[in-house]
């Protein structure tokens, strides 16, 4: 069995992707099935995950074939057998067995119970194919025998092309994964929903990508869908570039009006508070008058304006009354670099005549995360208080020091050529050490940068290791490895081994790890920004490595 924390990985990947699997006519629920199968989703997003079990079970006893019904109730049950998982950090070892012992036998009832119907019903694919989805994890390639059987029963059956695709994915096989996929469109071509995973299954073809994005739009020129695909091809772009396309997509398809455009206009707020602090109130201010019942967009505007405040009591010298506007204000959202807050705080407290907490709380966050404007902003509150650049990097090193603890030795096969590696190996050497698994989205999305980071600091000396913590997945590591030319040593883990020995909560997990040996980092790198803080990470555990750097202690 997989562990509840990497199944939470790909049920998150699922459930940002609505509609996951479309059937076409004769496989997308007769009337009355899907009655009780919007009761279902009602269910869903309010997180009743009982009732949504319920409805979802009675849609498919009305139709055995309602592709999406399974889909869903496959999702609904997995999170009913979890239960709460919010405080699954604090239980205990017992408890957290407890529930992978029920999602286990979850698992195993609905095996057994679809491997039935399959045999009882030889004719129809519907039941091969839920049979496959149990094996999305713990087994690809049993996944796809039985997705390649439901296909050869009907050649119509769509949610089966989809499913090849998905595995064919996993392979790295884009061509063959794109080819799959455009036999389903082809079955369903008013299915929006598969124009928008063609353009994710080709995202590591730039060419492709880009000739799937302009396809959408010319089909769906109009609609969420077009949105979408946009807002999703402007995440590749540098960020000049991207601004320029998210400001596009936000004039054509206001986000009050086009649900999907709203993640362009939270990245484009994003962007202009780190850029143009003046261009984000107005653009905050505007999405609160397009969009009044919008809490989101009312907080960024209470952010954006208190930050103004506070700059302008600033602008008079005015720390106290700026650092009472800053006292309670955090940055709204997930998006937002909290850079520019802290930066201001710091001010108001240096203008308030405290330099010395400015310095102390900036080197607190600089020595975790570090950004390059902060970085300067703490030399110079350094300068006042009489330290030199070097005095204050000692300092940083120092803080590092503390917080780090020992990295756990282990001994791993490489998927390479069989030999085991250990962590001893690479003593005096930087390790980029990454826990991830082939079908994990969160995963996919990082590792580019991770190989970027490696490309960089590679004739540096920086190891990148990366550990699969899913055992049914093995088979499909070194192919995708391959096929996307990444650089680092692949390792054989285990779900029970990642969590026991690694602390993994969840995938992916990075940790950076110095030349001495300790734990320095956790950088989550999946975006330019975050990029560039693991970049300045790796720069600083390299110069502490060739003795740059000298602790006070």
């Amino acid at each position: 069995m997989q562990i509840v924390r990497s199944l939470l990985c790909v049920l998150l990947f699922m459930a940002l992707v609505p509609g996951f699997l479309m059937a076409n006519d004769k496989y997308s629920g007769n009337p009355t099935a899907r009655a009780e199968f919007d009761k279902g989703k009602v269910a869903t997003q309010s997180e009743d995950w009982k009732a949504a079990v319920a409805a979802y079970k009675k849609a498919i006893q009305l139709d055995p074939n309602f592709a999406d019904a399974y889909e869903e109730y496959n999702y609904a049950r997995m999170l009913l057998a979890m239960g709460d998982v919010s405080g699954w950090d604090h239980q205990s070892k017992a408890e957290q067995k407890k529930r992978e012992k029920r999602v286990k036998r979850d698992e195993d009832n609905h095996t057994k119970e679809y491997q039935n119907l399959a045999r009882r019903h030889p004719n129809m694919p519907i039941y091969r194919w839920a049979l496959a989805q149990q094996y999305a994890e713990s087994d690809p390639k049993l996944q796809e025998k039985y997705c390649a059987e439901a296909v050869e029963i009907d050649a119509s059956f769509g949610p089966g092309y989809d499913c090849l695709a998905a595995v064919a994915g996993l392979r790295g096989d884009t061509n063959a994964a794109a080819k799959a996929l455009r036999k389903d469109i082809e079955l369903n071509p008013d299915n929006k929903e598969l124009l928008l995973r063609l353009q994710r299954e080709v995202r590591s073809d730039p060419s492709q990508f880009e000739e799937v994005t302009r396809e959408i739009v010319s089909k769906v020129p109009s609609s969420d869908t077009a949105s979408e695909a946009l807002n999703t091809y402007a995440e590749t772009l540098p960020q000049t570039e991207q601004i320029t396309k998210l400001e596009e997509i936000v004039a054509n398809y206001p986000p009050s009006k086009f649900h999907e455009a709203s993640a362009a206009a939270d990245r484009l707020f994003a962007f202009y508070d780190s850029t143009d602090p003046g261009k984000a109130a107005d653009f905050a201010h505007k999405m609160q008058s397009d969009m009044p019942a919008d809490k989101e967009w009312k907080d960024n505007a209470t952010y954006v304006d208190s930050m103004a405040t506070a700059n302008a009591k600033i602008a008079v010298n005015d720390g106290t009354g700026a650092l009472a506007v800053l006292k309670d204000l955090k940055v709204p959202g997930y998006t937002l670099d909290p850079t520019r807050l802290q930066l201001l705080k710091a001010k108001a407290r240096d203008l308030a005549g405290n330099t010395s907490t400015a310095y102390t709380d900036l080197l607190k966050i600089f020595a975790e995360r570090p950004v390059r404007e902060v970085q300067h902003v703490l030399y110079q509150y350094g300068k006042k208080l009489g330290k030199t650049e070097n005095t204050v990097d000692d300092e940083v090193w120092n803080a590092r020091r503390a917080s780090a603890k020992p990295a756990t030795p282990f001994l791993l096969e490489s998927f390479i050529d069989g030999k085991k590696v250990s962590l001893d190996d690479y003593k005096g050497k930087v390790v980029l050490l990454d826990f991830w698994f082939p079908n994990c989205g969160p995963c996919m999305q990082s590792m580019p940068y991770l190989q970027a980071l490696w490309t960089k600091f590679k004739d540096s000396g920086v190891v990148f290791l990366g550990v699969n913590g899913v055992e049914g997945q093995a088979d499909f590591v070194m192919p995708l490895a391959k096929s996307n030319q990444w650089g680092m040593i692949p390792l054989r883990g285990t779900a029970e081994w990642c969590s026991d020995v690694y602390k993994v909560r969840g995938y992916p997990t990075t940790f950076l790890i110095g030349a001495d040996g300790r734990v320095y980092f956790r950088p989550e790198v999946r975006d330019s920004h975050q990029y560039e803080i693991a970049e300045m990470q790796i720069e600083a555990l390299l110069a502490a490595a060739k003795g740059n750097i000298k602790s006070t202690e």
